[in-house]
């Protein structure tokens, strides 16, 4: 299967999956790993967007290394790697700019 650009509305319900039962976790995690590209950048939001417990379960599983101060923000991230738009939005949204 190629893999693709995530929708925000795909973003969000992954989110809402992985916030639930163990069951809906592993099924998110399964849909998450096998479809969608940029996962650099991905992995980083999906750990943003998740807390406490559900947060250190999603970032093992993945492997995310939480980053040193490298005095870069996400955002300045996405602009420099000249990522998709779908991106800045999904971080809009988690921040509540939207």
């Amino acid at each position: 299967m190629k893999k693709k650009i995530i929708t925000i509305d795909e973003f969000f319900r992954l989110q809402e999956m992985f916030r639930g039962s163990k069951e809906d976790q592993e099924l998110a995690f399964e849909i998450y790993d096998s479809q969608y590209k940029d996962r650099e950048i991905l992995d980083e939001l999906m750990t943003k967007a998740l807390m406490f417990d559900k947060r250190k379960k999603f970032a093992d599983a993945v492997q995310y290394k939480f980053p040193t101060k490298s005095g870069k923000t996400i955002y300045t991230y996405i602009e420099e790697n000249k990522m998709s738009a779908i991106y800045k939005s999904i971080l809009d949204k988690l921040m509540g700019y939207d």
